[in-house]
């Protein structure tokens, strides 16, 4: 017997049999979103900025899946009140540019806070002992909103990642990275890169198990 087959790791057979069961779009996305997990980790190090992003696009990749509404019904899904003004102008075309144009892009950001909220991770098993190294796991929801508009400004406005978010974390005597950095003029907490890739790998992968089991 090969050292290859000798060494290979059984339990993530499983993972094979939920690509299995997988129509062709969700397996499509999901080599997709793994070539872009895939390409964050092999940067990670030299190019954290570009990291950033592919982890994102690899959530977005899958969590774009759920077929789209109708323009009208997506434009009141985002935009409620506004969208009754837009409606009532009769032109077609302006609901169209708007909604392809603003309500997608506030979509797009909606389902993947959704997708991270019901496929996301419990607290990692080790953390740092200071409470100023943790994550507060009660405002994650918002600490992913704001990867997600610094990844948008990365892309839109040409305002990269948040040099303090790029930087190599502290790490304890025993081995612990601390789960958060802080902005140097005292900003908000934000999510370390390793963190973020944590929450992204568990997510894609209780995905993985869910359509596996349907």
């Amino acid at each position: 017997m090969s050292d290859g087959v000798r060494n290979l790791d059984v339990s993530r057979l499983g993972l094979l049999e939920d690509y299995s069961h997988m129509s062709v779009r969700q397996a499509r996305a999901l080599v997709r979103s793994a070539r872009s997990y895939q390409e964050a980790i092999w940067i990670a190090d030299t190019d954290p900025r570009q990291a950033w992003l592919r982890l994102v696009t690899a959530v977005e990749t899958i969590a774009q899946l759920q077929p789209k509404a109708p323009e009208e019904e997506r434009l009141r899904e985002v935009y409620p009140d506004m969208a009754e003004q837009i409606l009532s102008c009769g032109n077609p075309e302006l609901v169209e540019w708007f909604t392809r144009k603003i309500a997608d892009r506030e979509a797009a950001q909606s389902r993947f806070l959704k997708f991270l909220k019901d496929f996301g991770p419990p607290r990692p098993p080790r953390r740092p002992k200071s409470a100023s190294e943790k994550q507060d796991w009660r405002q994650l929801h918002k600490q992913l909103r704001n990867i997600y508009q610094a990844r948008s400004d990365d892309l839109h406005k040409g305002s990269p990642i948040p040099k303090e978010m790029c930087q190599a974390p502290y790490v304890s005597s025993r081995g612990i990275a601390a789960e958060v950095t802080f902005s140097p003029s005292g900003g908000k907490a934000r999510l370390r890169l390793h963190i973020f890739e944590y929450i992204v790998r568990y997510a894609i992968l209780s995905w993985c198990h869910s359509v596996g089991n349907r």
